[in-house]
């Protein structure tokens, strides 16, 4: 079956859990999936693991930029009943075409998780090719400090400052990164400070 579900949230939302969730789920029922996330998510050292904040993990294929997933998938010795990949925003535009293509030509499911945009509030471009063609778009929701939705996330150095640096990807957690509201993240913004 071809379909592309692309989850989407902030920074903390639970995403990762989610996507662990899933692919025990479909364990469960005897099923087979992989799960895939870009190489750049160093977050844990270089390593082939998912690993959510609440402390679960497995094992996963790593790609590099310039990989092809459809390579790949391609060249699996069975077919996964789902391919669930995280961290979708950090995948290349034409990984993102690839996945795309290759579910339709190869009827494959796919489940992904990512961010929607960066800490200046600007769309990843792999989650605009994603919101713009996925099946079917779910949103992931946390809260921000005051009480409402979380849409936006900033990016902050130690002393609470905000960090406005021209790379859109940075990686790290919860000592670089903050949920928010848009109109938190606007006022954060404009104060230069998240405090």
């Amino acid at each position: 079956m071809s379909k592309v579900t692309f989850y989407y949230g902030t920074m903390n939302a639970g995403k990762t859990t989610l996507l662990l969730q899933a692919a025990f789920n479909y364990r469960e029922q005897g099923l087979t999936s992989i799960i895939i996330k870009p190489s750049i998510d160093t977050r844990i050292g270089n390593q082939a693991v998912i690993a959510s904040r609440v402390g679960l993990h497995q094992e996963c294929y790593l790609v590099s930029p310039e990989d092809k997933i459809s390579d790949l998938l391609s060249g699996l010795s069975e077919k996964p009943d789902i391919v669930i990949v995280d961290e979708v925003h950090f995948l290349s535009v034409p990984q993102a075409i690839d996945l795309l293509n290759y579910s339709v030509f190869a009827e494959q499911a796919f489940i992904l998780y990512g961010l929607r945009n960066d800490y200046k509030g600007q769309a990843f471009p792999a989650s605009s090719v994603f919101m713009a063609n996925a099946d079917s778009l779910k949103e992931v929701k946390t809260i921000c400090r005051c009480g409402k939705k979380a849409t936006h996330v900033v990016r902050y150095f130690e002393d609470g400052s905000i960090d406005l640096g021209h790379e859109q990807i940075q990686i790290g957690g919860n000592e670089r990164y903050r949920s928010m509201c848009r109109s938190c993240h606007t006022h954060s913004l404009e104060k230069g400070s998240i405090f």
